[in-house]
Parts: structure tokens; sequence; C-alpha cells
């Protein structure tokens, strides 16, 4: 549980120290004065990553000073991330005041996240899930972070070995290493997948009928893997599509199947509900998968991860409003609301959930 929060020349956070309650926590300001940049902070420490579009890590880095700084107390562990920007940006993670991995922090201080962008997971490109697929599983499963970082490099050499065998310069031979490597690999992150997607149907559909009722409509999650396995398992399968179109890739000159590759979608009443659902459909299906994950999580470990909430209640009407309000409040958990408007927050809310001030 989230203690304490201190953030310092955090982009437009010159200084902020704030206590964090136990249950709901709501900060409600105005746009432009800082609600995301905080729930940033909070998931950057974590998972070593924002949840926005960034070209360098230098951008969470204010005005005021050459480094940023977070730093948070969960329990009895304190968390502290410092980035600079002096003759190149670093990172230094610490743990209890000693230096550590990322790696160790996300799946010891689990986040869900529920922000504006969020509904790009119905309506932008595959990458997007599967990257909030992968930090979602990273905190579920603590050694699939390392799983896809491997895969990740894995995948470069791969791709760096036929661009050289296109060119003439190392014989096709060479790509039997990183294909055995690759499929290795991607069979692992493959079988956490379908684990995932099986398991968070059931708790879909409870999100769903808690949250929202069934009564207009149903919906649904599907995985779609890049590669399907039919008549073969998945490893078998994948060894005979690079086998049978090793010419093609060499041609390309990259990796053209593999879980790099994987997507997933939201189906309302069967149909995807990128094309058939109206946004505030698309920010309900969105909301049920966030809770459908906390519930997946309080299954594994009996216990629910911190619930980032930027924003949720933007679109939704005030049954939908009220129906969100009642159910955090009833699970009993932490979470951080945040809201540009007052009239949007439920009043169950502002008078159950603490307050937290930004700076002016």
């Amino acid at each position: 549980m989230l203690n304490n929060l201190v953030i310092k020349n955090y982009r437009n956070i010159e200084n902020l120290t704030t206590s964090i309650g136990g249950d709901g926590n709501l900060i409600i300001a105005p746009n432009g004065s800082g609600k995301t940049n905080a729930l940033e902070s909070i998931y950057y420490s974590v998972l070593g990553e924002s949840f926005k579009p960034m070209e360098s890590n230098a951008e969470v880095i204010g005005p005021w000073l050459e480094f940023a700084k977070v730093s948070s107390k969960w329990g009895n562990d304190s968390l502290d991330l410092t980035i600079s920007n002096t003759e190149k940006i670093n990172r230094n993670y610490q743990l209890n005041t000693k230096k550590t991995l990322v790696s160790k922090i996300s799946p010891r201080f689990p986040i869900i996240l529920f922000a504006p962008h969020t509904v790009d997971l119905v309506i932008g490109e595959p990458q997007i899930r599967r990257s909030d697929l992968n930090a979602f599983l990273s905190i579920l499963n603590p050694d699939y972070r390392k799983l896809i970082s491997r895969y990740t490099t894995i995948l470069k050499n791969r791709n760096a070995v036929i661009k050289q065998i296109r060119e003439g310069k190392v014989p096709d031979q060479m790509l039997d290493f990183w294909t055995t490597k690759i499929v290795e690999s991607g069979t692992e992150i493959y079988n956490y997948r379908v684990d995932f997607f099986e398991k968070i149907k059931s708790f879909f559909l409870d999100a769903q009928m808690v949250l929202f009722g069934v009564e207009n409509f149903t919906l649904d999650i599907k995985y779609i893997p890049n590669v399907m396995p039919d008549d073969l398992n998945f490893k078998e399968t994948l060894e005979f599509k690079f086998f049978n179109n090793k010419s093609k890739e060499i041609m390309v000159g990259k990796t053209l199947y593999g879980v790099h590759k994987d997507d997933f979608v939201i189906l309302l009443n069967g149909n995807n509900l990128k094309f058939k659902g109206s946004r505030g459909q698309q920010r309900i299906g969105i909301s049920v998968l966030k809770f459908a994950e906390l519930l997946l999580y309080y299954e594994k470990y009996q216990i629910y991860p911190l619930l980032l909430l930027d924003d949720i209640m933007s679109e939704l009407d005030d049954s939908n409003r009220s129906k969100i309000a009642g159910y955090l409040l009833e699970k009993k958990l932490q979470f951080i609301l945040t809201s540009a408007e007052q009239n949007e927050v439920p009043a169950i809310l502002q008078e159950n959930c603490s307050i937290i001030l930004l700076p002016d």
C-alpha cells in the first residue's frame, strides 16, 4: 500500500509532498495542473516507463533542476527514482536506500492504470495493446518481464542476422541459432498469454455484471496470436512457420512471425468494439478490462493492486459513475482518482475519500 509520495521537478510539478489514504484518494483540479503527471510519476517509478508517448526520458525532468525525483513509501519499504540529464540521461532506482533494478520493483508494488489514452487499447494499433498486456503480466508474474526483455534482445539479434544474410555478408545457416532461441522464448510468452486470457474471461464477465449489468450489451475479450496453432502445438507451428518462410523473411529483412505481433480485441455483442461501440462504450469496455485485471490479481495474491484512475468518470453518464463509485468503495481497495470537474465525481466518493491537493 502506498503511504507517502514526494515529487520534485517532475514535469510541471516543482514540489509535492503528500500522504496517501489507505482507501480512496481524489485529485480534483483543472486541466494542466499536474493531475496526470502525479499519477504518471507513481507509474514511472514502479514500471520504469511512462504511460504517455515519449521520445526521451528527459521529458519528465522539469525546468527548475537538472533532475527529477520521485520518492514513495510503500508500507515499510521506501522507493526512490532519480532521473538526471547531465552528460547523459541516467535513471537511478533505490529500494530501501540500496540501488536496484526496475525489474525487481514492478512485481513488488503492483499498479493498474486507467487513463484517457487507455481508450487507445480499443481504437489504437496492436503495439499499444501488447505494451499494456506486457505491463500487467509483468506485475502478475515476476518472471514475465525478464522473459519479454530476453525476447526483445533475441528479436533484435535475429533481425540483424537477417539483414546480414540479405546483404550477402553471412550464410543463411547463421539464422538457425536465433530461430531456435526465438521459438523457445516466444513459446514461453505465448503460454503465459494463453493462461491470462483463459483466466481473465470469467473476471471480465464478473466485472461487467457488477459495474454495468448485461441488459443492453455484452462484452468479451479475445486473444489473437500472430501464429495460431492448428493440429500442432504452438512451438511446432512456429518452427514450421519460420522454416517455410525463411526466404521471405530474408527478402523483407526482418522477423515476420511471433509473439511480438500478437493482438487482442474487446468484443461488444460479439463484434469488435473498435468498430461497433460508441466512445462511451469503449471507455466502459476498457474499465471492465482494468477491473477484471484487478480481480485476477486479487485471486492470485489476496491483495489488490494500487488502482490509478485518471479521468475515468469523463464521458460516462451519472448512472455509470455511481456504479463505479460504489464498486470502488465496496472493494475497500486503494485507489487514486483524478477529475477536472468536481460535478463528475459522485458525492459518495467526495464524502468518503482523502483529498490530495496539488501545489499552485
